[in-house]
Order: structure tokens, then sequence, then C-alpha cells
């Protein structure tokens, strides 16, 4: 996925609610891609570049306990659809002629998506014991 660091800002904490035990954390995240993901068929080489994902997510981490690591998971979901946006590379640059093929490959990914991290589904890493 490149070099390109996650940039989070707008954190803002939830306070606890009664009968959760968790830590809320919502947040302005936006991956600023450099990365170039390439594949070659029959000698023809295609491919992305400058891969963006931008949106309001949440982190959560649940539940808290009193020992390392101090929680037993991370859950990650945005919180709303993301904006994303891409580069053509390659013959799929034939695309670009096209407005409405980046459109419906936006489309897609985004319903993928939300399928797998936009609320109410989500990423549920565990603990990483290692400490």
């Amino acid at each position: 996925f490149g070099n390109a660091k996650p940039q989070i800002s707008n954190i803002r904490t939830h306070k606890a609610a009664a009968g959760f035990d968790r830590i809320a954390v919502d947040c302005d995240l936006m991956y600023p891609g450099d990365s170039d993901i390439q594949v070659s068929m029959l000698g023809v080489s295609s491919g992305v570049r400058n891969v963006q994902v931008s949106g309001r997510a949440r982190i959560v981490l649940t539940p808290t306990i009193s020992e390392l690591p101090f929680v037993g998971g991370v859950q990650f979901f945005f919180l709303t659809k993301p904006e994303i946006d891409f580069d053509f590379d390659g013959a799929a640059k034939l695309a670009t002629k096209l407005p409405a093929i980046k459109t419906k490959i936006k489309e897609d990914l985004l319903e993928d998506m939300s399928k797998e991290v936009i609320f109410p589904n989500r990423i549920t890493l565990p603990p990483v014991l290692d400490c």
C-alpha cells in the first residue's frame, strides 16, 4: 500500500455509557495512498495508483481489562461511507476517457466495503499479547 501513513484528525472520545465496558474514539481518517498496484495478463499491464480513502471512523477498544494490553480487542469501522479516489495506470487508463467506468468501480467498492467495514459492520482485531 505504499509508504504513506494514514492521517488522523478531529479526534473525539465518548463518555463511558452504563453497561458498556469500552473506550470509543471517533476520528477523521485520511489515507493519502501512494500505492501502485499492477496486474499483467497476456502481456498487457494494467493497474491503479494513488488509492485514497477518507472518512469519519470509529475505533472501539473493548472490553477494558486491568492488565496488559488493557483491552481485549479492537474494533474499527467507518461511521458513514468514506470517499474513495484512485488513478488508473497502464491499459486501464482507457477508462479515464469514460468517467462512468470509474464511477461504477467506486460504487462497487463502496458496496463491498459496506458489507465489511461501514457501520453497522466492523473489523474486529484480537489483542496482540507479545507485550
